[in-house]
C-alpha cells in the first residue's frame, strides 16, 4: 500500500516482532486485498488498526458481532517508518555514503 520500495522491514521480520510482544497471543499474514478471510478464521477478540488509518476497518463489524473490540493505536509522534527513511536519506543519501 506504501509503495514499491516499501515495506522496509520484510512482512515475516515485522510478524516476529509482534509475536515477541508479551501481549500478543498470535499473528497471521495474509496475501489476499483485505485481512477479512483471515479475520473470519482466526476470530480474534481484539483486532488493532493505527489511528493513521482513516477508512472503514475492515472486519471490524464481524469482530464486534462476536463479542470482540476493535482498537485505534495512537501514534508516537515522530516515530514511523516515514520518518526514519526521511533522516536516513537527509543524513546518508541516494548513495548510502555519510553526508558530511
Amino acid at each position: 500500500m506504501k509503495g514499491p520500495s516499501r515495506p522496509v522491514v520484510p512482512e515475516q521480520e515485522r510478524a516476529e516482532l509482534l509475536e515477541g510482544m508479551e501481549m500478543v497471543d498470535f499473528v497471521c499474514t495474509f496475501d489476499e486485498d483485505t485481512p477479512l478471510e483471515a479475520i473470519l478464521c482466526v476470530r480474534p477478540d481484539v483486532l488493532v488498526k493505527g489511528a493513521d488509518w482513516t477508512g472503514n476497518i475492515v472486519g471490524q463489524s464481524e469482530v464486534e458481532g462476536w463479542g470482540g473490540k476493535v482498537e485505534s493505536l495512537r501514534l508516537v509522534e515522530g516515530r514511523s517508518t516515514t520518518r526514519i527513511i526521511e533522516q536516513v536519506v537527509l543524513k546518508y543519501g541516494a548513495s548510502g555514503k555519510k553526508n558530511s
